[in-house]
């Protein structure tokens, strides 16, 4: 796990800070946030004072815009020469044209997700290098860990094989919060935790070793299912295997982009089957949503179908995890 390190919230002066961070052999990145004082409730921050602060830097930077225009701060920012700067989908600037900037100043493109954001950021999966899911609203610190990310962390999770980005959590992160997240993540951001203590290697040290997962062998099956079988061609499968697959690649694509998503993208797979295969691995309450949902198609009307999908608790993605374990034999022959 690379941990990255936020000097917004802290102890000492910002210079006392950056340099206390700069020190720690566990911080593998300065996280930087920038606020305008429009995009979230926080008071703007001076950007010249921050690029100050930061000219001589001798960590990797990974910035965080919580602004509304991104492309006017990243101009000013290149001198910098960050590895990543992170964006919200949000913005009057486009994705698209935010990314060819990034590009060309050889700077990886992160995608900020908010606490109420769903993981709709599949049409930039080719594009995105970092996804920073916040645990917390965005522009206060100290705030409290927010218990629905953890889901939202396992699908990016889960869905790893298709989008290759680097999965970064931001918010409320310590030593209790950790093992909650640490099996669904690349990169943790901490700052309070760290910097508004007196012994910050101490808790980076503790953080990172709290922050490093090893497996199970039940884990170890489950991430074999994601990174082999489900993404074989649907013919290669047996019977039992293909269940599995098709009900992942549902749960991956409605939880990325709703149902329109799934109907757009999937037209290999037969919706009669599908159906039949969600009632031998979950509930009757999750396949009666999705019939609803093949009604609907024609007419694109499936966002409150996509709303009650993501509240089901258990989740699809909890029932295949189970039905997988269950049937590991002829899963993994």
């Amino acid at each position: 796990m690379k941990l990255s390190v936020s000097f917004l919230k802290s102890n000492y002066d910002k210079q006392t800070t950056i340099q206390k961070i700069e020190s720690l052999k566990e911080a593998d990145y300065i996280h930087v946030d920038i606020t305008d004082g429009k995009y979230c409730e926080s008071e703007k921050m001076n950007l010249k004072e921050i690029i100050e602060l930061l000219k001589g830097h001798q960590k990797p930077l990974d910035i965080h815009l919580m602004v509304t225009k991104p492309i006017k701060y990243i101009k000013k920012l290149i001198k910098l020469k960050p590895e990543y700067i992170s964006v919200h989908l949000d913005t009057k600037d486009s994705i698209e044209k935010i990314y060819r900037l990034l590009s060309k100043n050889n700077i990886k493109l992160g995608i900020a997700l908010n606490p109420d954001d769903k993981n709709q950021i599949f049409p930039y999966y080719e594009m995105v290098d970092q996804i920073l899911v916040l645990s917390v609203y965005p522009g206060k610190g100290g705030q409290t860990f927010i218990e629905e990310t953890i889901n939202k962390l396992r699908i990016l999770y889960l869905t790893k094989s298709e989008h290759k980005a680097l999965i970064s959590v931001d918010g409320g992160i310590n030593d209790k919060t950790i093992g909650k997240i640490n099996a669904y993540i690349d990169m943790v951001v901490s700052g309070s935790y760290i910097c508004c203590s007196d012994n910050y290697e101490e808790k980076a040290k503790e953080l990172v070793k709290l922050g490093t997962f090893v497996a199970n062998p039940k884990i170890q099956r489950w991430n074999r299912f994601v990174g082999e079988i489900a993404n074989k061609n649907l013919d290669e499968l047996n019977e039992i295997q293909k269940i599995a697959v098709i009900c992942n690649r549902y749960d991956s694509e409605v939880n990325n982009g709703g149902h329109g998503l799934y109907f757009d993208s999937n037209e290999d797979i037969d919706n009669a089957e599908l159906l039949e295969a969600l009632k031998i691995v979950s509930n009757s309450k999750i396949a009666k949503n999705f019939e609803k949902a093949i009604q609907l198609s024609e007419e694109d009307d499936t966002e409150e179908l996509d709303e009650v999908f993501f509240s089901f608790k258990p989740s699809l993605s909890d029932y295949i995890e189970k039905y997988v374990e269950k049937n590991k034999k002829e899963i993994f022959k």
